[in-house]
């Protein structure tokens, strides 16, 4: 039985798997003379482009990178935008983020590596900042073209907030890839009509 193919951009992949899913797009179709590509790009300067191939049903595209190819990405966050051209026309037709994580298969068994998130790494780089316990290798991170440690404590503070949530967001997207839920605690209160009879005793519904 073959795999099932998404028909969704993934949001979690892993350097050295295939990629695979497949893409209709309104409007947009290869029939038309319409090709679809994808440019992926991360904050640490590093990106690829995928070019969609047409399905058999000239409809809309498949997209597959083969594994030997993925293994050369560089993990961390993409941006990524698809858009279609013909001829000198060209239109973003949508976009998100991926996370490409490492394939520990192709480490050492005895290899020593750090998997964390970037948003994870970055909270743990600026609370050894503000808690005085500077890391030797603090001078690698910074934050808009700024060190961390010559960032003011206030702005800084501000910083850590903004990776706190972009975290929780992670891992909550984590917990519902994996059908865990969200994580998030939903609380209901209900109010429930209360009659006073007349000897003072109450009479809950």
């Amino acid at each position: 039985m073959a795999a099932t193919v998404p028909e969704i951009e993934p949001y979690e992949v892993y350097a050295g798997d295939t990629f695979r899913w497949d893409k209709d797009v309104k409007d947009y179709t290869p029939a038309d003379g319409w090709a679809l590509t994808y440019s992926f790009r991360s904050v640490t300067g590093t990106g690829f482009n995928i070019t969609g191939a047409a399905n058999s049903g000239n409809s809309g595209w498949e997209i597959t990178v083969a594994a030997s190819t993925t293994a050369s990405y560089t993990t961390g966050e993409y941006n990524w935008q698809a858009y279609v051209t013909k001829g000198s026309e060209r239109y973003v037709v949508d976009n998100g983020v991926t996370v490409i994580h490492r394939n520990l298969n192709a480490l050492a068994v005895g290899a020593v590596t750090d998997l964390r998130s970037h948003a994870k790494l970055m909270i743990s780089k600026i609370q050894s900042v503000l808690e005085g316990r500077v890391d030797a290798d603090i001078e690698n991170y910074s934050i808009g073209g700024r060190s961390i440690n010559k960032i003011p404590v206030n702005e800084l503070v501000n910083i850590l907030h903004t990776y706190e949530e972009k975290l929780d967001k992670e891992e909550r997207k984590r917990r519902l890839a994996n059908k865990h839920g969200s994580g998030r605690l939903i609380k209901a209160r209900f109010n429930y009509p209360v009659r006073v009879t007349s000897n003072s005793e109450y009479t809950i519904y």
